[in-house]
């Protein structure tokens, strides 16, 4: 069950399989140059790995190691370039704010190979009911951290979660590595699914905090693992380099602009 579920998500993590909703899509565009960025930093300990057809960047990852990364967005929502707005029965939301260019982006390591990505995704998704794939993941992930076992087919939960992504209007997903986190609660008032919220609470006040990888290679999936979050914390981008990287975007202008 675990498996066929990793291999059929897309993203990596199973909570986004199966949601048995239909959603409405909202798109709103924003244009803002007003950035206010921080990064979202992580460790965990891989509890699953499903290596295919080579296994790809991160092949020698076993059950046990360790990744840590890194996903840089802004407070500001908007300086996201893209925001959807998805809506479905029993007040079931999802809103993703896309953040890509200047400081926005994920790294990830395992202490031996690193991995960069250009967009990053962060997405608030409140009141979706647990499936019974779901169930299984959940608990199984939890049992294999040391944890018992609590989720139930049926319950309800609220999911801040934040992840790269590689995407073109023209082909969908495109190949390289995916990654990211979701920490997940049964306490359904913590977020309404409409509001940004760019600081999660910590990992103590989530029922399940996972990383989950993923990467494609001729857009076929050849390395899925998820793991279990040990540390995971907000931290500025400090202005300093914000502001020479901006600088450095501007003098690269005016030396085109001289050019021509």
């Amino acid at each position: 069950m675990l498996n066929k579920s990793l291999e059929i998500n897309h993203l990596g993590l199973v909570y986004y399989i199966n949601k048995l909703v239909v959603l409405f899509p909202l798109i709103i565009i924003s244009l803002s140059v007003s950035a206010a960025p921080v990064s979202y930093q992580f460790n965990g300990t891989v509890l699953g790995v499903f290596a295919l057809n080579g296994g790809g960047t991160f092949a020698a990852v076993s059950e046990g190691d360790t990744f840590s990364g890194a996903l840089r967005y802004s407070t500001n929502p908007e300086d996201a370039f893209y925001t959807e707005l998805n809506e479905g029965p029993a007040s079931q939301v999802e809103t993703e704010w896309w953040f890509s260019g200047g400081d926005f982006g994920g790294t990830l390591t395992d202490g031996i190979t690193t991995v960069n990505a250009p967009t990053v995704v962060a997405s608030i998704d409140s009141n979706f009911s647990v499936s019974d794939e779901e169930v299984d993941f959940f608990n199984d992930a939890l049992v294999r951290s040391g944890q018992l076992p609590i989720f139930t087919t049926g319950d309800t939960i609220d999911v801040w979660d934040t992840s790269t992504e590689y995407f073109n209007d023209i082909n969908g997903l495109t190949d390289g590595v995916f990654f990211g986190v979701a920490l997940i609660t049964l306490d359904t008032s913590l977020y309404t699914g409409y509001d940004f919220e760019p600081f999660p609470r910590d990992l103590q006040d989530y029922d399940l905090s996972l990383f989950f990888v993923e990467e494609r290679i001729d857009n076929e999936i050849v390395f899925e693992a998820y793991g279990f979050l040990n540390a995971g914390t907000v931290v500025p981008i400090p202005a300093a380099l914000y502001l020479f990287g901006s600088g450095l975007l501007g003098l690269i202008g005016l030396s085109r602009r001289k050019k021509a």
